[in-house]
């Protein structure tokens, strides 16, 4: 908490701040910092838990339970590129903005 205090207190008073406070004010900016702050605490709590159920639970080796990891982590990268590509082609992240 104090390292983030401590970094509004110095990009508020820059002249030229790495991260500009206003781009907190975008809806897609928040919105997607937040999906990627829930979905990489989701992602990165299943890789250390998955091999460890595997391996107890289960009673898979370690190698094997790596490999079983394989499927999750093929389409986690197939959706990253493919968004990446999208909002490259389209310049927008969806949903689209409403209309004024």
């Amino acid at each position: 908490m104090a390292g983030f205090v401590a970094f509004v207190i110095v990009q508020r008073r820059t002249v030229e701040p790495i991260m500009p406070l206003r781009v907190f004010k975008s809806l897609n900016f928040s919105l997607s910092g937040a999906i990627a702050f829930i979905s990489g605490f989701a992602m990165f709590g299943a890789i250390g838990f998955l091999p460890q159920f595997q391996q107890f639970v289960q009673g898979a080796s370690a190698t094997n339970s790596g490999l079983l990891l394989m499927p999750m982590m093929i389409a986690a990268m197939v959706v990253s590129l493919g968004g990446g590509a999208l909002i490259s082609k389209t310049r927008r992240a969806w949903p689209p903005p409403p209309p004024r």
